[in-house]
């Protein structure tokens, strides 16, 4: 967020900015819904729209009739007029797989592929970069989402012993001379599930997601008071050395019973350290009767008033494509505040 001083400059990009949050929301909008929405007159608006328009983010759309009164355009936001580059990891039969999607700026998907590799490294991602780079020139920011965690701009923890020590986003920062955002995997789907799910969760709750991948230890992504919660060094919700007696990674996932045991005993800790109001999980393997059996095992150890709700989410790709489209997209939005710089005497 910058804070400038306000000149006639700096208040037209700070009222273009509000006009377009607002048309971005609207997605049509006649100059007077702008204005009435903005606080704007209609005379700023109309001009500042024009000026929109010739940088390509707006465009006009239909004519509206009116009863007796001047016809009124509709004004569009052009979500076309940048991409952001997704790319996130996940794991199918054992191997390694690297998905790509091209979003636009209302996080709508235009395009998507994925492909399957051996061994991740960090030139894995160059040519599916390259390419989509290529093809819509438009992409002015790329995001990642992989299992572990950055601190200080080098990886510190890494499902893929090939990034652990690396210095990621600065290494595709200066490569594509655009702004690269790096997420814990498992973050992003709690930022997801709880951004679709908005309705439903209260503003100061406290989410936890835990996202159970086959091949690799399990990750939690915390979410609290309508934020992700990352820790000191974005090392919150690395659970895989948690001193529970557990070898997630030499767990039978096809028994129900070792399962459910396993799993309780994290929510249990869970429960004890962040009393949170809602647990999410996912794994393939996940059904009602794991869930069941799992819930039950936890009643044996959490009275009636600890257990918060625990639910099974049906698809993680989902939660999280929407939260690290959200993550990058927001590395697109300006915040502009204006300050005073004559003090009240």
């Amino acid at each position: 967020m910058k804070s400038l001083s306000g000149n006639s400059l700096l208040m037209k990009e700070v009222n273009s900015n509000i006009i377009l949050k607002k048309l971005k929301n609207e997605k049509k909008a006649t100059t007077q819904r702008l204005s009435e929405v903005t606080g704007l007159s209609a005379v700023t608006v109309g001009s500042i729209l024009q000026k929109l328009i010739e940088g390509k983010q707006v465009f006009k759309d239909d004519v509206i009739p009116s009863n007796g009164g001047r016809p009124a355009h509709r004004y569009c936001y052009n979500g076309e007029y940048s991409h952001v580059l997704i790319i996130y990891t996940d794991e199918d039969n054992e191997k390694d797989r690297i998905h790509a999607s091209v979003v636009n700026l209302f996080g709508e998907c235009i395009h998507k592929e994925n492909f399957s590799l051996e061994h991740i490294v960090l030139e894995s991602f160059e040519p599916i970069i390259d390419k989509l780079i290529h093809k819509y020139q438009t992409i002015k920011a790329i995001g990642f989402g992989l299992p572990g965690a950055e601190h200080n701009g080098t990886i510190i923890t890494n499902d893929y012993k090939n990034l652990n020590g690396v210095r990621f986003s600065e290494y595709y920062r200066n490569r594509y001379n655009i702004p690269v955002k790096f997420e814990n995997d498992v973050n992003a789907a709690v930022i997801g599930y709880c951004n679709m799910h908005e309705e439903e969760i209260k503003s100061d709750a406290a989410i936890v997601y835990v996202y159970f991948p086959e091949k690799y230890s399990p990750g939690v992504g915390i979410y609290i008071n309508g934020k992700i919660y990352t820790g000191f060094k974005n090392f919150a919700g690395e659970v895989k050395n948690m001193p529970l007696g557990i070898e997630w990674e030499n767990i039978n996932y096809n028994s129900i019973k070792d399962v459910s045991n396993a799993i309780a005993k994290l929510i249990i800790s869970i429960v004890y350290l962040l009393d949170p109001e809602r647990i999410i999980l996912y794994g393939r393997f996940i059904n009602e009767d794991y869930l069941k059996n799992i819930i039950t095992t936890c009643k044996y150890t959490l009275i009636e008033t600890t257990l918060p709700v625990i639910s099974k989410t049906e698809d993680f790709n989902s939660d999280f494509e929407n939260g690290i489209s959200k993550s990058t997209l927001d590395l697109l939005e300006k915040t502009l505040v204006l300050i005073n710089t004559y003090p009240n005497k």
